[in-house]
C-alpha cells in the first residue's frame, strides 16, 4: 500500500476487498480479503534501522537483476 502512494496502513482497512491490490498479490478478486489494519501497522513498525538496511540492500540486488546494471557498492 506505501508503495501504491498511502502514506501508511491506515487504510488497508478499506483496501482489503480492492480488486487491483488482490490482483497485485496473484489472488483473484473473488478471493479471500487482504490483511487488516492492524496487521500492518503492526508489520510497518517492526523492522529496525538494520534491518531496513538490508531491505534496501536486497530491493537493489533485485532492480539491479532485472535491469541487467548492477549499482557499485
Amino acid at each position: 500500500m506505501i508503495a501504491a502512494g498511502y502514506e501508511d496502513g491506515n487504510d488497508a482497512n478499506g483496501l482489503r476487498v480492492d480488486p487491483i491490490f488482490k490482483m497485485a498479490l496473484d489472488l483473484s478478486p473473488s478471493d479471500r480479503e487482504l490483511c487488516s489494519q492492524s496487521t500492518i501497522s503492526r508489520l510497518e513498525n517492526v523492522p529496525d534501522t538494520r534491518a531496513l538496511l538490508r531491505m534496501g540492500r536486497a530491493w537493489s540486488i533485485i532492480i539491479a537483476s532485472l535491469s541487467g546494471k548492477f549499482p557499485s557498492a
